[in-house]
């Protein structure tokens, strides 16, 4: 995938979870059996951190996830 059209889905992406964010936090995710809309934020937002860290950091980072993460369902 060209840089480019990286940068334009995660600016996609990143519109759609902030519309949807505000909604109802509490609300089921029906494609995550037991999450919430938190949850799924949270969880989107870490994997976001974690890539973002390893690209920077040429290295996976250690220890993940971090000790202060909340924990899922």
């Amino acid at each position: 995938m060209e840089y480019s059209r990286l940068l334009d889905c995660l600016a996609a992406d990143f519109a759609r979870l902030r519309a949807v964010v505000p909604a109802n936090l509490g609300a089921a995710v029906p494609t995550c059996p037991g999450w919430t809309v938190a949850y799924l934020t949270r969880h989107v937002g870490e994997v976001y951190l974690h890539k973002t860290l390893a690209m920077r950091e040429g290295t996976e980072p250690d220890p993940w996830p971090p000790a202060d993460a909340a924990a899922f369902p």
